[in-house]
């Protein structure tokens, strides 16, 4: 009996040792691919869509947009955030982990082309050839580069028979 009790202390002790191993193992995995970030309120973000497939509709989910937005934050609680469309005519008010959401970057773009139409000159032959070179189509017999002479061994086998 003392023996069964020594044993059990002896197995929850190994047990235990082995799941703190596996949790802290678990933890380096995780820690190296996720995203530590947190958002202010009044930031823009975009939102995970996480949208399935329809076969009624003939919608596939591989053809939807993967980042819905932008949203606005409205608060904050934790790792979970209050978010809300900027041009949706409904206040909608969305809640979201952190992990659905990613930060949104306006793109600056300017409406002028690099170089205007009438400065374009289209009269001008260009200095670098259009013409494609193609390939001479030549067969390669790769036999009689590689040494092999595929006549003689055509006449042996006629010679055996």
């Amino acid at each position: 009996m003392v023996e069964l009790s020594e044993n059990l202390k002896h197995i929850i002790s190994y047990v235990r040792d082995n799941i703190i191993r596996a949790h802290e193992t678990n933890k380096k995995y995780f820690d190296a691919t996720s995203r530590d970030f947190s958002f202010n309120v009044g930031e823009k973000v975009l939102i995970r869509n996480h949208e399935l497939s329809d076969g009624e509709c003939n919608r596939a989910k591989k053809f939807y947009k993967k980042w819905l937005g932008p949203f606005t934050i409205l608060k904050k609680f934790g790792d979970t955030y209050h978010v809300e469309e900027e041009d949706f005519p409904i206040n909608m008010n969305l809640k979201r982990h952190v992990s659905d959401l990613k930060p949104f970057f306006e793109r600056k773009t300017s409406k002028k082309l690099p170089i205007s139409l009438r400065q374009a000159q289209f009269d001008i032959e260009p200095s670098v050839s259009i013409c494609r070179q193609l390939r001479a189509k030549n067969k390669v017999d790769y036999r009689r580069l590689a040494g092999v002479n595929t006549y003689k061994k055509s006449n042996q086998f006629k010679n055996q028979k």
